[in-house]
């Protein structure tokens, strides 16, 4: 099982690591490779300082409850107060087909409906990246839009799924 917490200092070298990863690139937008030791650590000491009033982006760190290793994170971010959306994303380095994600899933949305009133939280994700789409389904998000063509990977042209889960 897993549980939901901030970050900490000592997440460095494994955030550097995710970060990183080849085989992530393919499928999550994330940086651009190569990400230094410098780009790691301020990625990460922005999302230890503390949250001020109305935040635009929320960080929780997923971790593994016995050993509180880092297995991921999941966010909320674009948050917009006066329209009551966001956008949500999540990254996991292990565990995955376990149901972590979706459960992850599923408490942030929680959290984004009961603490920040939010009416819509939407996920924008690869097309081809399968576990992501399946995952965001399963917790009845819907596909609002695609954009075709539209994010290089450093190899092809990816298409970008809308998807949107409604309070």
């Amino acid at each position: 099982m897993y549980k939901l917490g901030p970050f900490k200092s000592s997440d460095l070298r494994t955030i550097f690591a995710w970060q990183n990863t080849v085989g992530d690139k393919r499928t999550t937008m994330g940086f651009r490779f190569p990400v230094s030791d410098e780009t790691a650590s301020l990625w990460l000491q922005k999302r230890i300082k503390p949250l001020g009033k109305n935040p635009t982006e929320i960080y929780w760190a997923l971790r593994e409850e016995l050993t509180d290793d880092l297995i991921g994170y999941v966010t909320l971010f674009k948050i917009d107060y006066i329209n009551k959306n966001a956008e949500i994303g999540i990254y996991l380095n292990a565990n995955r087909n376990t149901g972590v994600g979706s459960n992850a899933i599923r408490d942030c949305l929680v959290l984004g409906y009961k603490d920040l009133n939010l009416k819509k939280i939407q996920a924008v994700v690869l097309e081809n990246n399968i576990g992501a789409v399946k995952v965001f389904t399963k917790n009845q998000f819907k596909q609002e839009g695609l954009f075709k063509n539209h994010y290089w990977d450093g190899e092809n042209w990816q298409s970008l799924l809308i998807l949107a889960h409604f309070a």
